[in-house]
């Protein structure tokens, strides 16, 4: 195994997108492609992060689900209508205009309960975004994209690093 350690584990929650979702994702990683280099996520990898929780023990994977168990059930939609560049990381991304009020409560809640677990979470606002390639260096000329993604629930995902790249294993679901 690539881990750390073989008592900690680094996990995530996400929203994941269905087939046809990562479908569209996809053809826009491709129409990208088309016009500037760098490296493409893989289609299997696109999502929009929901916490980012880092390196943590292995035990806390039951804390986290505990946590999420006691939250309502997310049906919403995000529209991904707009595509970013952040050039000092040199990241492409697709993202959302404006934010569901639902989802973005959602996501309050849920930093709130992880903050109260003592996970150290990002502090700026959630704003949905799929990453759809790495090193680039200047945004295409292409027009916003217009996707739009029923969500359904959201998933914990175990991040693994290796030299090839990360991998990623979702570990549990929780359905809207």
């Amino acid at each position: 195994m690539n881990r750390v350690s073989t008592d900690s584990e680094r996990l995530f929650l996400a929203l994941w997108p269905d087939a046809e979702v990562r479908r569209q994702l996809a053809e826009l990683v491709s129409a990208c492609r088309s016009q500037v280099s760098g490296r493409p996520v893989a289609p299997e990898k696109l999502h929009v992060t929901l916490a980012f929780l880092g390196e943590v023990p292995t035990t806390a994977a039951g804390a986290v689900a505990a946590c999420v168990d006691e939250l309502p059930g997310l049906d919403t939609q995000v529209r991904l209508d707009r595509l970013g560049f952040w050039p000092r990381n040199g990241i492409l991304w697709a993202g959302s205009r404006e934010v569901d009020p639902a989802l973005a409560a959602f996501a309050a809640d849920l930093h709130a309960r992880l903050a109260r677990l003592g996970f150290r979470l990002d502090r700026r606002p959630f704003s949905p975004h799929v990453t759809l390639m790495r090193r680039v260096r200047r945004r295409p000329r292409l027009p916003s994209p217009g996707i739009d993604w029923a969500v359904h629930g959201i998933v914990l995902v175990r991040s693994q690093l290796a030299s090839a790249g990360s991998t990623y294993e979702v570990v549990r679901r929780w359905s809207g």
